[in-house]
Parts: C-alpha cells; structure tokens; sequence
C-alpha cells in the first residue's frame, strides 16, 4: 500500500509542476490520475487472467497491492495444488484397494448409472469400466430383487442385502450388498458366497437327516418308558423316580428334535410368497387356551386384544409356531399369577404383535444374541423349564419367510415385550368381531 501512494504522488507532482507551468494544473493532474487509473486496471486484469488461467508465474511485478495480491493467489494456488495432489493420491489409493479386493466393487450414481468398477465386477457380474460407464446397473444385471432396490424409496423400502445367481456363470451365487455412499452416490459390494451356502446345506441337510435317525428310536424308548410307568409290576419300587425322569429326558429330546427339525425346514424353504389367508385373532385364542393349559396350577392371567377383520397373508403354521413360542416362554418365565398380554394391532407402517409378560426382564447385552440357536440366558434354568433353546431360532426364521422382523425390549425387573413387525403388504382385511379374553386364574 506505501508503495501504491508514493506512486501516486509521484504521478500527481509529475502532472502539477508542469501544469502549473502552463496554468493547467487540475486538468493536467486530472489526466495523469486517470492515466493511472487504466495503468491500474490493466495490471488488474493480467492478474485476473493469470488466476483464470491459474498461471501464478505470469503474474505482473508490479510492487504494491498488484504483488500483494499475486502473493495471495501464489500461496491459494499452491494450497490447492497440495489438496488436489492429496485428493488424487487417496482416490489412487482407494481405486487401487477396491481393485485388489476379492469382492466385486461398483459405485453409481442414485439413479443406477456405473461411475467406476473394480476389475472383479467383470467376472461376477459382466460389468467392466469404462465400458460400461454411465450404463444402468439394474440393464445390465437383470434380476427382480436388484430392479425392487433400484426402485426403493422411503415409501417402499427394499432390503440392502441381496442374494443373487451370477449373471456370468450359473453355479455361482452372490451376496450383493447397496449402500448409499457420499452425497449422491450408492456403492454395490458383491461377494460369492457359493461356498458358504454349500456348507449352510450341508450343516442343514446333516441335522435334519441325524433328527430324523433319532427320531424313531426315540419313540421307542419313550413308549417302553412310559409303559414301564404306567405299569411298573416286576420292577424294583425304588426304579420309579428313575422311570419318570428318563421318560422325561426322552421327551425333552423328542421336543429338541422336533425344533431342529422344523428350524431346518424354515432355514431350507426360504422366503416364499405365501397366499393363505389366516385370521391372526382366532389364532391368539387358540394359543392363549394352550398357555392357560401350560400354564397350570401357576394361574396366569393371560390376555388377548385383536383388531377386528385384521388378517395377514403367510402360513398358518408358521403363524402358529411364532405367537406359541413366544407366548410359551412368556409362560414359563413369568412367576406365578403374573399378567401376559397378547395385542394384535395395525397402523400405517404395518401389522403387529406385541407379547407382553411380568417376568424378571433381560440384561440389555443378551438381547441382541437372544434369537441365536441355543443361546440361554441363564442356562440352568432354561433346561430346568425344558426349553429347547430353539425357540426364539424359529420365531426369527418364520418371521423373514414373512418379510417381518422381531423386536425385543425388556428391562431386568420389569419384564420383557416382544413386538413381531408385519409389513402393509401382508396385510389382509375381512370383516369380524372384535376379541377380547382373559383367561382365569
């Protein structure tokens, strides 16, 4: 800025003296400022040019603000050269990382158009880049479930994880996993998981196939079992108590391989659209007769509330196997004349069943583990109920054959309340009385 003003007031006195010379001087002065001016504008515009063209070594050495301002984008310019620099680095790393990965890798933009792909895309799915930039995904890898994500809003979720033959080789299935990445990007990940299903089949086919061995001679067992209870003649009077818990032993395995067995056939059959038409509030009467009848000298006070005319569309069985399992438990681990509450209700997200119980509650970290086969909370007591630790296994298995999800919430103390989740599209309406029952205790 000095050396702008001594400029200036050299270029004023340079234009005074001789003005006053001649008798001219505000004129002559008022040229030379304006030539100054333009001098200043002209030197300006290099220096935007030279930022346009981000060229800092054609900058003008002019000293004054013309340098002070040439330093500042001297110093911008090269900021942005260091950024630029590091950002192409990472990006370079990041390429290089998703191409050495074992997994396919695509990033597409949020209408499905491919923006990158890693070299693995090409095998699983026949995707290769550049090729195939700015291609659909949904045009190139043609498949229902894939279309139903792409056409997925908040209205009408879809789920994130799929499960998809390759389009390149049909022995070769795929987990395809979609996730929104930056601000307007989705990232698609698929692995091959050829291998792991072929184990999960095998580890299915084997516990259904021993269940089904053991089956037969432990019915034989449990029928010589009970005949020696119901008529001990000829059998030492201290062989009794030992007959009783035999017999009971062989029928908690019998239960055990009835769930392995039915786990085994939920985990093989899938998710299958089920058209039947069952009515929810008659089912909660039936499992509340058998809870009451379970229940026994206990005396439980156990509830029902259902929605009139509401209905789902799934497997009645399943249906059955879900609400009894979970109403079952709230039975055995609810103590003596406490209260368990069945309700059956919709709104606009869906259908649900809540199961509520007055039992001890469960500590908030065994929650997340509780639909793991055989997980127990406490396990001596578990058995001693003779529960299967299975249960909770089936419920989460039959409930995704529903397009449904299981949520727990329960607090030591104050019991637990287990909320089965039905989407609007498994919803089924007919008109019928409402039900409300209590069962005596």
């Amino acid at each position: 800025m000095r050396a702008d003003l001594l400029r200036a007031l050299a270029v004023v006195a340079g234009a005074l003296i001789p003005g006053l010379w001649t008798g001219h001087p505000f004129m002559l002065v008022s040229f030379a400022l304006a030539g100054l001016c333009v001098w200043y504008m002209r030197s300006l515009r290099k220096v935007a040019e030279c930022v346009h063209h981000g060229a800092p070594e054609s900058l003008p050495d002019v000293p004054g603000v013309i340098n002070d301002l040439g330093r500042e984008f001297e110093t911008a310019h090269a900021h942005h050269a260091e950024w630029e620099a590091k950002l192409t680095d990472y990006l370079s790393r990041f390429r290089d990382a998703a191409a050495a990965l074992p997994d396919a890798v695509i990033v597409t933009d949020r209408s499905g158009r491919i923006k990158w792909a890693n070299d693995r895309a090409r095998p699983y799915l026949g995707i290769e880049f550049p090729r195939d930039a700015g291609q659909r995904i949904a045009n190139l890898v043609r498949h229902p479930s894939l279309a139903e994500v792409m056409g997925a809003n908040e209205a009408h979720p879809a789920p994130r994880v799929l499960e998809l033959p390759s389009p390149m080789r049909e022995d070769l299935l795929l987990e395809l996993r979609v996730a929104d990445y930056g601000d307007a990007d989705t990232l698609f990940v698929a692995r091959d998981v050829t291998d792991l299903q072929r184990l999960n089949r095998m580890r299915r086919d084997f516990i259904a196939n021993a269940s089904h061995e053991l089956r037969t001679p432990l019915t034989v067992i449990a029928g010589y079992l009970e005949a020696f209870e119901d008529g001990p003649q000829g059998c030492p009077p201290d062989w009794g108590p030992k007959i009783r818990q035999m017999r009971g032993q062989a029928l908690r395995m019998q239960r055990l391989i009835d769930d392995l067995l039915q786990l085994s056939t939920l985990e093989s059959a899938g998710e299958q659209p089920y058209s039947e038409e069952t009515a929810v509030g008659e089912l909660l009467l039936n499992v509340q007769r058998e809870a009451q009848t379970l229940s026994g000298a206990s005396g439980h006070r156990i509830s029902v509330e259902a929605e009139p005319g509401l209905c789902l569309s799934g497997s009645q069985r399943d249906l059955y196997s879900v609400v009894s399992n979970i109403v079952f438990n709230a039975v055995q681990y609810t103590p003596a004349g406490g209260g368990i509450r069945m309700r059956w209700f919709s709104d606009e997200r869906g259908a649900h069943l809540a199961v509520t119980d007055q039992g001890e509650g469960i500590p908030a970290e065994h929650i997340p583990r509780l639909t793991e086969r055989f997980y127990r909370v406490d396990k001596g007591r578990s058995r001693a109920y003779g529960g299967t630790g299975l249960g909770l296994a089936i419920v989460k298995h039959a409930l995704a054959r529903h397009d449904a999800t299981l949520e727990i919430q329960s607090e030591p103390g104050k019991g637990s309340t287990f909320i089965c989740h039905f989407p609007v599209a498994r919803i089924v309406r007919r008109p019928e009385p409402r039900h409300t029952a209590a069962g005596v205790s």
